[in-house]
């Protein structure tokens, strides 16, 4: 509006003086005397408070005591046409004072703050501005005498200048006051929901600010409402009276109800961006009679709904509903009807129940059926969100690739989840509180699933019968019948994932499809994408999204292990391997920022960084023992790349100091040479994580707390315990361009000879990986973790200790090939649970079952070892051993070389003994149960 009107009168009516009274009043100010310094500053001093005529360019047009609230339209327009008409005529603020704070400065009065609301003002420039739209309906003549008119009244605004007295400092206590006494004459001035809610947490801010240290604390309802109260703001009252108690969510109502719904629509509805869009589009599109308009609605979605996901999933549904079904409208959803009653189930059980009914079937239902793996995707990705299914009505092209019993699947659960067919079925177990399974003991429901389930089992028959007769005729061809090309780790994969009903009851395959299912239900995996973007949305569409926080009570981590992002140098290496992979800022900024904004926090710029975490989330970055500057890096990733100052968020960093013995058998080590013990971790938060974030708690297998810096001693991952693969297959599981070429050397003929031997050898994958399943099991359960995201796995031993600390996880691998030696290694993890007494995971049954399978396999191998014997020749008898060499002479330096070992065999036999007993007293897991062995 300023553009237009300066567009119009040129650039220097900005700068134009106000208009005094003059006795032409077609041209003159109207109102009162223009300011005068010597007067201000004498009423100022005496009265504190100055009434003159300024010009409208000398108000603060945008700033406001309530930033957090964003000037709406809407109400402007509905002011102006109140104050202006139709025809917008030119008319002076004769009803309305214009109230600023008193600069200090009285001889160059500008950029004045304003107390009144900023609507006023807005109306004001919204009507000169459309007289200025208009003005083609106007001749010439009449269109110049109408603009000298309004240049008179935009510079002729009457103004109170006020002066705080010394005792009292709460200016925005005045401008909420001044809002409560226009609200009275002007219903356009209410704020809606969302305003009343960032009003009210912008107010408790200010107050608890203002708190001594020692006092500082979150004030409660009550408490707040004493404090607004003795600050002076009032109530607006309607036919005489202050709003009800139990209304509290009136325009304008100030009382212990309304507070409280402020303060839990904050913290359990605004804490989600898709949220917060849906109140604003809704507002936009329908004004005052959208449903999220009042105060009341909002704080029963917040109320009713049991998490984050259930509140965005019952937002998206009421959105959905008033769009699209003709039948539905804004009015249908109000605080009852959301709420519900004792005889009728309300908005939010219904929408949360069709929520877990199509969870149920998606996941748990239709993958034990006969479905194609390929219907069953589409549907997944078809299905998943309104957002995916409104795209899916858009193009139904989509529809040919499935089979007619996935079309079928599909029908039904649109009708069940997102229409109203079923609804009154749904109620009635919504009420009885009754879960997704029990909605199919509804007649009408089960009728129309036992149709479905009969028609896809004809479906599979008919596709075994196809592929018999395709065997059949290979076979007769002289080809392959079996064109599966699938790689034993893929079968491996494929078997584990079979559904448990499909199975033996009782046998060992069965309970290793159960063991996969946990692994599943737990654990999301990924392969690395390629831009932030993707991450983002991996995160974003993961189970965390289904997570409840409460603020100082439990948090997700979000860990980074560097050495985990590619070939680095360790036990059993890539030999003459003397560097390791690269990692650049692009790719921790690429992992790192999508993972902080897949989990909610904002873009700071066009790039997409993302500086700060959610105040639930715990970002953490372990950057090893041997990689330069990396602690720089970690920290340099909380800040813009542009920026020269310190990180945005709160930095703390840990340094974990490992077992000396656990470090000296990852290496050959030359007494000679110096070695580390010590890496780092970076944690990041948005406010100080003890106790904002979480609470203070001990360690239970190191002498520290979550408050110290410094975690001691821990035991390092050891040789026997890591991922050895040969070398093909390594490069597969870490990609071209995560793997290391190592430098040429040149070499003898005995060397060459030696190296073309130790060709068949496999190397350890994540050589540089040094942290344990129980290192991670103290991390995560010290620092509250309900969640982890784990953005580099390696060989999942963090992924093993989410499973046993039963967490849900997101876990990004660095290729197929290693999401699924993972899945297997986690699911054996699993597998072994189930048969260790004690365990979260004990079954007695599956003991039993696979303690039987391991004493069978044993007696088997016993007896084919037997057999074995028989045939083979009596062994020679040994020869009495010769006597050792003596000792090197004192000073002389003992290198632990190749020819050491082999010359002293007792003493390797010992080494073993004791690493094996170290490892049992550490609770390290043997090798025979990781699956890549």
């Amino acid at each position: 509006d300023k553009e237009v009107i300066l567009a119009e009168m040129g650039a220097a009516f900005e700068h134009e003086d106000p208009l005094p009274i003059a006795e032409d009043g077609a041209t003159g100010g109207g109102v009162q005397d223009v300011f005068c310094k010597q007067k201000a500053a004498a009423a100022l001093q005496d009265q504190n408070v100055y009434r003159a005529s300024i010009s409208v360019w000398w108000l603060q047009l945008i700033p406001n005591h309530s930033p957090g609230i964003p000037l709406n339209r809407a109400r402007v327009e509905a002011m102006r046409d109140f104050y202006y008409g139709t025809d917008n005529e030119p008319r002076f603020l004769t009803q309305r004072m214009i109230e600023v704070m008193a600069p200090d400065d009285l001889s160059a009065p500008r950029k004045l703050v304003m107390v009144s609301p900023e609507e006023l003002v807005h109306c004001l420039l919204l009507a000169f501005a459309d007289s200025i739209r208009r003005s083609d309906e106007l001749s010439k003549a009449d269109w110049d005498k109408k603009k000298a008119r309004w240049r008179a009244v935009m510079l002729s605004v009457p103004a109170a200048f006020m002066k705080l007295p010394d005792n009292v400092s709460a200016d925005w206590a005045l401008a909420f006051n001044r809002r409560q006494a226009v609200h009275q004459d002007h219903e356009s001035l209410s704020r809606t929901g969302l305003q009343q809610v960032m009003e009210i947490m912008l107010l408790k801010g200010k107050i608890e600010a203002a708190e001594p240290p020692e006092r500082k604390m979150s004030l409660k309802a009550e408490e707040l409402l004493a404090k607004l109260k003795s600050a002076g703001l009032q109530n607006v009252k309607y036919g005489g009276r202050a709003g009800d108690k139990d209304e509290g969510d009136g325009p304008g109502a100030l009382t212990v109800n309304m507070i409280d719904n402020c303060i839990n629509v904050h913290s359990k509805l605004l804490g989600n961006n898709r949220i917060v869009e849906i109140i604003l589009e809704n507002e936009d599109r329908y004004g005052s009679a959208s449903f999220a308009h009042q105060l009341s609605t909002l704080a029963a979605v917040a109320a009713k709904c049991t998490n984050m996901s259930m509140r965005e999933w019952v937002m998206e549904s009421i959105v959905d509903a008033v769009t699209f079904d003709v039948k539905s409208s804004n009015a249908d959803y109000t605080k009852s009807s959301i709420s519900g009653d004792k005889t009728h189930a309300g908005w939010a059980a219904l929408y949360e129940l069709k929520f877990e009914v199509m969870k149920h079937f998606l996941h748990s239902v239709l993958p034990t059926t006969t479905m194609s793996p390929k219907d069953l995707g589409i549907l997944k990705s078809r299905l998943g969100s309104h957002k995916c299914y409104r795209e899916g009505k858009d193009d139904v092209s989509w529809k040919s690739h499935l089979s007619p019993s996935g079309i079928a699947v599909y029908e039904f659960l649109e009708e069940l989840v997102f229409e109203k067919v079923f609804d009154s079925s749904l109620r009635m177990s919504a009420k009885q509180g009754g879960g997704a399974d029990q909605v199919l003991e509804h007649q009408q429901v089960k009728s129309r699933w036992d149709d479905i389930v009969l028609m896809l089992k004809k479906e599979k028959e008919e596709r075994d019968a196809a592929e018999k007769l395709r065997k059949e005729e290979a076979t007769a061809a002289g080809e392959d019948g079996d064109r599966h090309d699938a790689d034993e780790t893929t079968k491996a994969v494929n078997a584990a994932r079979a559904a448990p009903t499909s199975l033996a009851k009782g046998t060992p395959a069965y309970w290793r499809a159960v063991a996969n299912g946990t692994v599943r239900s737990y654990v999301t995996f990924a392969v690395e994408p390629k831009t932030q973007d993707q991450v983002a949305t991996i995160v974003s569409q993961s189970s965390l999204k289904d997570l409840d926080l409460e603020t100082g009570e439990k948090a997700v981590m979000v860990f980074l292990d560097v050495e985990n992002l590619g070939e680095s140098m360790g036990p059993n290496c890539q030999k003459f391997l003397r560097r390791k992979f690269g990692v650049t800022d692009k790719l921790l900024r690429k992992l790192v920022h999508g993972a902080m904004s897949g989990r909610g926090s904002q873009k700071r710029n066009d790039e997409g960084e993302v500086t700060v975490p959610v105040e639930t989330d715990i970002v953490c970055i372990h950057t090893g023992t041997d990689r330069a500057s990396a602690d720089k890096e970690a920290k340099n990733l909380f800040k813009l790349s542009t920026s020269k100052a310190g990180p945005d968020c709160d930095i703390k960093e840990v340094n974990l100091i490992f077992n000396d013995s656990s470090i000296r058998s990852r290496r050959r080590i030359n007494r000679r040479t110096a070695y580390s013990v010590v890496s780092n971790l970076t944690l990041a938060t948005q406010v100080p994580m003890i106790p904002r974030v979480i609470k203070e708690k001990k360690y239970t297998a190191y002498a520290a707390h979550n408050s110290s810096d410094c975690i001691a001693l821990v035991m390092a991952l050891q040789p026997a315990d890591m991922w050895h693969l040969p070398r093909t297959e390594k490069e597969q599981v870490l990609t071209n361009e995560r793997s290391v070429t190592a430098a040429a050397i040149e070499k003898s003929a005995a060397e060459a000879e030696n190296d073309e031997a130790e060709q068949g050898q496999d190397e350890t994958v994540f050589s540089a990986a040094c942290l344990t399943k129980e290192f991670f099991t103290e991390f995560l359960r010290c620092h509250s973790a309900a969640g982890a995201v784990d953005l580099a796995i390696g060989q999942g031993e963090c992924l093993k200790a989410c499973l046993a600390l039963r967490i849900p996880a997101v876990g990004i691998a660095l290729s197929d090939p290693h999401s699924k030696h993972v899945e297997l290694a986690l699911t054996e993890y699993v597998l072994k649970q189930m048969s260790t007494e004690g365990s979260t995971f004990y079954r007695a049954e599956a003991a039993q079952a696979l303690g039987e399978a391991a004493a069978t396999e044993k007696k088997k191998k016993k007896n084919d070892d037997d057999g074995d014997d028989e045939t083979q020749p009596m062994k020679k008898p040994r020869s009495k051993k010769t006597a050792k060499p003596k000792k090197q002479k004192e000073g002389q330096e003992d290198d632990e070389d190749d020819a050491d070992e082999k010359d002293e065999p007792k003493k390797k036999s010992d080494n073993k003994k004791k690493r094996k007993k170290q490892d049992e007293s550490d609770g390290g897991e043997s090798s025979s149960s990781l699956p890549w062995k």
